[in-house]
Protein backbone atom coordinates (compact mmCIF):
# COMPACT_ATOMS: atom_id res chain seq x y z
CA UNK A 1 0.00 0.00 0.00
CA UNK A 2 1.51 3.31 -1.10
CA UNK A 3 1.31 6.66 0.70
CA UNK A 4 -1.78 7.83 -1.18
CA UNK A 5 -3.68 4.64 -0.41
CA UNK A 6 -2.71 4.88 3.27
CA UNK A 7 -3.94 8.46 3.45
CA UNK A 8 -7.19 7.53 1.72
CA UNK A 9 -7.75 4.62 4.11
CA UNK A 10 -6.95 6.86 7.07
CA UNK A 11 -9.45 9.49 5.94
CA UNK A 12 -12.16 6.88 5.40
CA UNK A 13 -11.59 5.48 8.88
CA UNK A 14 -11.78 8.99 10.34
CA UNK A 15 -15.01 9.71 8.48
CA UNK A 16 -16.65 6.45 9.59
CA UNK A 17 -15.50 7.01 13.18
CA UNK A 18 -16.86 10.56 13.13
CA UNK A 19 -20.15 9.43 11.61
CA UNK A 20 -20.54 6.75 14.27
CA UNK A 21 -19.73 9.19 17.09
CA UNK A 22 -22.24 11.76 15.86
CA UNK A 23 -24.98 9.28 14.91
CA UNK A 24 -24.51 7.66 18.32
CA UNK A 25 -24.79 11.02 20.10
CA UNK A 26 -27.56 12.69 18.15
CA UNK A 27 -29.19 10.16 15.82
CA UNK A 28 -28.80 9.87 12.04
CA UNK A 29 -31.52 12.38 11.16
CA UNK A 30 -29.99 15.15 13.29
CA UNK A 31 -26.47 14.93 11.82
CA UNK A 32 -25.34 16.65 8.63
CA UNK A 33 -22.45 15.90 6.31
CA UNK A 34 -20.96 19.22 7.44
CA UNK A 35 -21.06 18.00 11.06
CA UNK A 36 -19.26 14.81 10.06
CA UNK A 37 -16.65 16.68 8.00
CA UNK A 38 -15.87 18.93 10.96
CA UNK A 39 -15.63 16.00 13.38
CA UNK A 40 -13.40 14.02 10.97
CA UNK A 41 -11.25 17.05 10.05
CA UNK A 42 -11.86 16.59 6.33
CA UNK A 43 -13.61 18.65 3.67
CA UNK A 44 -17.19 18.18 2.53
CA UNK A 45 -15.83 17.36 -0.93
CA UNK A 46 -13.77 14.51 0.50
CA UNK A 47 -16.82 12.87 2.04
CA UNK A 48 -18.86 13.28 -1.14
CA UNK A 49 -15.96 11.92 -3.23
CA UNK A 50 -15.78 8.79 -1.09
CA UNK A 51 -19.45 8.17 -0.30
CA UNK A 52 -21.53 10.44 -2.62
CA UNK A 53 -24.29 10.87 -0.02
CA UNK A 54 -25.09 10.70 3.66
CA UNK A 55 -27.19 7.59 3.03
CA UNK A 56 -24.26 5.79 1.36
CA UNK A 57 -22.06 6.77 4.30
CA UNK A 58 -24.67 5.33 6.65
CA UNK A 59 -24.75 2.05 4.69
CA UNK A 60 -20.96 1.83 4.79
CA UNK A 61 -21.04 2.41 8.54
CA UNK A 62 -23.60 -0.37 9.01
CA UNK A 63 -21.44 -2.67 6.88
CA UNK A 64 -18.49 -1.82 9.14
CA UNK A 65 -20.60 -2.64 12.22
CA UNK A 66 -21.51 -5.99 10.67
CA UNK A 67 -17.84 -6.71 9.89
CA UNK A 68 -16.94 -5.86 13.49
CA UNK A 69 -19.65 -8.20 14.75
CA UNK A 70 -18.36 -11.01 12.52
CA UNK A 71 -14.85 -10.40 13.87
CA UNK A 72 -16.17 -10.56 17.44
CA UNK A 73 -17.92 -13.85 16.67
CA UNK A 74 -14.78 -15.27 15.10
CA UNK A 75 -12.67 -14.18 18.08
CA UNK A 76 -15.06 -15.97 20.45
CA UNK A 77 -14.94 -19.14 18.39
CA UNK A 78 -11.13 -19.06 18.26
CA UNK A 79 -10.62 -18.17 21.94
CA UNK A 80 -9.15 -20.46 24.61
CA UNK A 81 -12.28 -20.23 26.76
CA UNK A 82 -13.91 -23.44 28.04
CA UNK A 83 -16.50 -24.76 25.60
CA UNK A 84 -19.43 -23.86 27.89
CA UNK A 85 -18.23 -20.24 28.19
CA UNK A 86 -17.51 -20.06 24.48
CA UNK A 87 -20.99 -21.22 23.52
CA UNK A 88 -22.62 -18.92 26.08
CA UNK A 89 -20.65 -15.92 24.77
CA UNK A 90 -21.50 -16.90 21.22
CA UNK A 91 -25.22 -16.88 22.01
CA UNK A 92 -25.13 -13.46 23.65
CA UNK A 93 -22.41 -11.89 21.51
CA UNK A 94 -24.75 -9.31 19.97
CA UNK A 95 -25.88 -8.14 23.40
CA UNK A 96 -22.30 -7.43 24.48
CA UNK A 97 -21.53 -5.87 21.11
CA UNK A 98 -24.55 -3.57 21.15
CA UNK A 99 -23.83 -2.13 24.59
CA UNK A 100 -21.61 0.43 22.85
CA UNK A 101 -24.62 1.97 21.11
CA UNK A 102 -26.74 4.80 22.53
CA UNK A 103 -30.56 4.61 22.70
CA UNK A 104 -30.71 7.15 19.85
CA UNK A 105 -28.50 5.03 17.62
CA UNK A 106 -30.29 1.84 18.64
CA UNK A 107 -33.72 3.25 17.84
CA UNK A 108 -32.72 4.40 14.35
CA UNK A 109 -30.06 1.97 13.22
CA UNK A 110 -29.86 -1.34 15.09
CA UNK A 111 -33.23 -2.55 13.84
CA UNK A 112 -31.84 -2.03 10.34
CA UNK A 113 -29.22 -4.69 11.05
CA UNK A 114 -32.00 -7.25 11.33
CA UNK A 115 -32.41 -6.92 7.57
CA UNK A 116 -28.73 -7.65 7.00
CA UNK A 117 -27.07 -11.03 6.88
CA UNK A 118 -24.66 -10.72 9.81
CA UNK A 119 -22.43 -13.29 8.17
CA UNK A 120 -22.72 -11.85 4.68
CA UNK A 121 -20.61 -13.34 1.92
CA UNK A 122 -20.20 -17.00 1.08
CA UNK A 123 -16.50 -17.03 1.96
CA UNK A 124 -17.22 -15.57 5.42
CA UNK A 125 -20.05 -18.06 5.96
CA UNK A 126 -17.85 -21.02 5.05
CA UNK A 127 -15.02 -19.76 7.24
CA UNK A 128 -17.25 -19.30 10.30
CA UNK A 129 -18.98 -22.61 9.60
CA UNK A 130 -15.60 -24.37 9.66
CA UNK A 131 -14.83 -22.76 13.03
CA UNK A 132 -18.26 -23.80 14.32
CA UNK A 133 -17.51 -27.39 13.35
CA UNK A 134 -14.27 -27.16 15.35
CA UNK A 135 -16.28 -25.99 18.38
CA UNK A 136 -18.65 -28.93 17.99
CA UNK A 137 -15.67 -31.27 17.76
CA UNK A 138 -14.20 -29.78 20.94
CA UNK A 139 -17.60 -30.06 22.63
CA UNK A 140 -17.89 -33.73 21.75
CA UNK A 141 -14.34 -34.42 22.93
CA UNK A 142 -14.97 -32.62 26.23
CA UNK A 143 -18.31 -34.42 26.77
CA UNK A 144 -20.18 -31.13 26.63
CA UNK A 145 -21.98 -32.31 23.51
CA UNK A 146 -23.10 -35.92 23.92
CA UNK A 147 -26.37 -35.98 22.01
CA UNK A 148 -26.50 -38.38 19.07
CA UNK A 149 -27.00 -35.77 16.35
CA UNK A 150 -25.20 -34.87 13.16
CA UNK A 151 -22.91 -31.87 12.89
CA UNK A 152 -25.47 -30.31 10.54
CA UNK A 153 -28.22 -30.67 13.14
CA UNK A 154 -26.00 -29.20 15.85
CA UNK A 155 -24.93 -26.18 13.81
CA UNK A 156 -28.60 -25.58 12.93
CA UNK A 157 -29.57 -25.83 16.63
CA UNK A 158 -26.93 -23.27 17.62
CA UNK A 159 -27.87 -20.98 14.73
CA UNK A 160 -31.54 -21.05 15.79
CA UNK A 161 -30.60 -19.60 19.20
CA UNK A 162 -28.26 -17.10 17.57
CA UNK A 163 -30.92 -16.01 15.09
CA UNK A 164 -33.44 -15.32 17.85
CA UNK A 165 -30.99 -13.19 19.82
CA UNK A 166 -29.68 -11.41 16.72
CA UNK A 167 -33.19 -10.48 15.57
CA UNK A 168 -34.74 -9.80 18.98
CA UNK A 169 -32.37 -7.37 20.62
CA UNK A 170 -34.85 -6.25 23.31
CA UNK A 171 -35.46 -9.85 24.37
CA UNK A 172 -31.72 -10.55 24.34
CA UNK A 173 -31.09 -7.56 26.61
CA UNK A 174 -33.77 -8.80 28.99
CA UNK A 175 -32.18 -12.24 29.08
CA UNK A 176 -28.69 -10.86 29.69
CA UNK A 177 -29.82 -8.51 32.49
CA UNK A 178 -31.89 -11.15 34.31
CA UNK A 179 -29.45 -13.58 35.95
CA UNK A 180 -31.99 -16.29 36.78
CA UNK A 181 -33.55 -16.11 33.30
CA UNK A 182 -30.10 -16.28 31.70
CA UNK A 183 -29.29 -19.35 33.77
CA UNK A 184 -32.54 -21.01 32.70
CA UNK A 185 -31.98 -20.22 29.02
CA UNK A 186 -28.41 -21.53 29.24
CA UNK A 187 -29.69 -24.67 30.98
CA UNK A 188 -32.22 -25.28 28.22
CA UNK A 189 -29.62 -24.61 25.53
CA UNK A 190 -26.98 -26.95 26.98
CA UNK A 191 -29.64 -29.55 27.86
CA UNK A 192 -30.33 -29.81 24.15
CA UNK A 193 -26.72 -30.89 23.61
CA UNK A 194 -26.96 -33.81 26.03
CA UNK A 195 -28.25 -37.35 25.66
CA UNK A 196 -31.64 -37.94 27.32
CA UNK A 197 -30.13 -40.30 29.88
CA UNK A 198 -27.89 -37.48 31.16
CA UNK A 199 -30.67 -34.93 31.56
Amino acid sequence: MDGFQKRTLGKKKSILAAAFTLFNQSGYKNVTIANIAKEAHVSLETIYNYYESKENLRKELLNQIIDDFCTLTEDILKSDLPIESKLEKLLLSKVDFCKQFSPEFSAEELHELNDFDLFAGEEKKQHLHAIMLQIIKQGRKGNIITVNASDKALTTYIEIFQFFITHNFASALEISSNVSLLEEVNFLFFNGLKEKSEQ
